[in-house]
């Protein structure tokens, strides 16, 4: 089964949800017609977990998307330059990582498009997909979204690492590939007995 990209993953949904404004309805999964899953990592960047992240990725020649947060963006700025040039896609997660669910109009606004505004000022590319922390979510939000023409994403797939993964990885500076000390097991077991055409996995930077 291939790991790719969001856009590629939801090249295979129905076009009702591709085309023309964004779908206010939540996207959980791709189509399920072809052997592709998106992996997806939450929270970052941060740079003790990015890297890392990124030369696995590379290692294996695997393309993912990436939900930041603003703030972390402004203050790492290099990792998320990082990010798109080595071909990963990058989402919003909003501003400061505060549920969006329960915010006034203004506050949801000023977390949605401060967070794009960050990003495309350091990628030069305009944000398509948010996923809104906590997976936390209200039909104002949904609209809102939608009104900045970004997709919802959200998943089919919780690996429950929540930090975990690369903090008990054993990573040096020649690039050696992560070894499991045992945690990792349970992560890896959940998604890959849940996992299947077109899925939306769940993972955190952190």
């Amino acid at each position: 089964m291939k790991r790719t990209t969001l856009t590629v993953l939801l090249s295979f949904v129905c076009s009702c949800m591709i085309q023309g404004l964004p779908s206010q309805i939540p996207i959980w999964s791709g189509g399920q017609n072809k052997p592709l899953v998106a992996i997806t990592f939450d929270d970052g960047p941060k740079p003790d977990q990015a890297r890392p992240i990124l030369d696995i990725l590379e290692d294996y020649k695997i393309r993912a998307t990436f939900f930041l947060v603003g703030e972390y963006c402004l203050k790492y700025p290099d990792i998320v330059l990082e990010i798109y040039k080595k071909g990963h896609e990058i989402g919003n997660h909003s501003l400061t990582h505060r549920p969006l669910d329960s915010g006034s109009d203004p506050l949801i606004r000023h977390e949605l498009q401060g967070t794009n505004d960050i990003i495309e000022e350091i990628t030069g590319q305009p944000v398509i997909y948010f996923r809104p922390p906590g997976g936390r979510y209200n039909q104002k939000l949904l609209e809102l979204v939608a009104s900045l023409h970004m997709k919802t994403i959200l998943w089919d797939v919780n690996g429950e690492d929540y930090a975990k993964i690369i903090s008990h990885y054993t990573y040096n500076s020649h690039r050696d590939l992560p070894v499991n000390d045992g945690d990792l097991e349970p992560i890896i077991e959940k998604v890959l007995t849940q996992v299947k055409n077109g899925s939306i996995v769940l993972l955190h930077n952190g």
